[in-house]
């Protein structure tokens, strides 16, 4: 797994803003998979369970399989959990992890056992270039020799051109399906900003309070620094997410859009994979909570 954490640095052009980012850091409770709590002698420190109402969703953001140094595939672990006036729905960041390259079906399989290890309801998959072909291997029946679990097919709930691909009649439907074009990634950084200005989204606390956080579990002292190390790991992708998006800068156009760049050898995996389930959430809001607005067709953003 590769890792990248630098200091925190703000574009002059930076379409998202340190400040505004650093006040959503607010989540302390990160997830881990069972290699990491059977690691620690703590019976309160286990994956937490789902609350009334929770949804958990898991986006995937896929590199190519032949992916330069800077490509990475992403997948981002995302906790919903309904608001006060039960209008919609808190986001918690609570699980990123970046993988370097890897077979389709390697990652296919990861995908899967993702979503059945954190109880996930949906998947968020960018459906291009690699993408389409993880989505093929998610639709079949997966053997995972390494777990000894078979997974059924899964199908797309969002996409009807996606969804024929899969052969499987009844498979279950809950892939959201992501074809990037202009329109959509505007409203995706939109809805992020929105989200971020009305602190609808909350980011694992950054190190040093992580630091007190993890200070509580029982036994933490005696754990080895490579075992302490794994335990700080989510802090440290949320804030290597954050430095990506301090990092994009919005690019003038005459369309009005919003265009957002990352700097030459830079990267924004974490961001997209993040982005992408804000706006998938977005979007199972207006259906669960039947929120008041222009009715408008997801087709109309996904499809070219």
């Amino acid at each position: 797994m590769e890792m990248e954490c630098k200091f925190f640095g703000e574009s002059e052009k930076a379409y998202f803003k340190l400040d505004k980012i650093d006040a959503c850091r607010r989540c302390e409770t990160a997830f881990y998979l069972p290699s990491i709590y059977n690691s620690v002698n703590d019976k309160n420190f286990s994956l937490p369970i789902k609350k009334s109402g929770e949804k958990r969703i898991l986006s995937c953001d896929i590199a190519t399989i032949s992916g330069d140094a800077n490509d990475a595939s992403v997948f981002s672990l995302i906790q919903l959990i309904p608001n006060k006036s039960n209008t919609g729905y808190i986001r918690n960041v609570v699980y990123i992890e970046n993988v370097i390259g890897g077979h389709t079906v390697y990652q296919a399989l990861k995908i899967r056992y993702l979503y059945e290890y954190f109880q996930c309801d949906y998947i968020v998959l960018d459906t291009q270039n690699a993408g389409i072909s993880i989505f093929d291997s998610l639709c079949t029946e997966l053997v995972d020799k390494e777990n000894d679990i078979i997974y059924e097919p899964l199908n797309c709930i969002n996409d009807d051109d996606v969804a024929k691909r899969c052969q499987i009649r009844d498979a279950k439907k809950v892939i959201y399906s992501i074809k990037g074009h202009e329109k959509l990634n505007s409203d995706i950084a939109i809805s992020l900003q929105d989200c971020i200005l009305r602190n609808k989204i909350k980011f694992l606390v950054n190190e040093n309070n992580a630091y007190e956080v993890l200070h509580k579990i029982k036994g933490f002292h005696t754990l080895s620094p490579e075992q302490q190390a794994e335990l700080f790991l989510p802090y440290k992708q949320t804030s290597a997410l954050i430095n990506e998006m301090l990092n994009l800068e919005q690019i003038p156009n005459d369309k009005g859009l919003v265009k957002l760049k990352e700097p030459r050898g830079k990267r924004k995996d974490r961001y997209s994979s993040v982005s992408y389930a804000n706006w998938v959430i977005s979007e199972i809001e207006k259906e669960n909570f039947k929120k008041v607005g222009k009715d408008f067709s997801w087709l109309d953003y996904c499809l070219y």
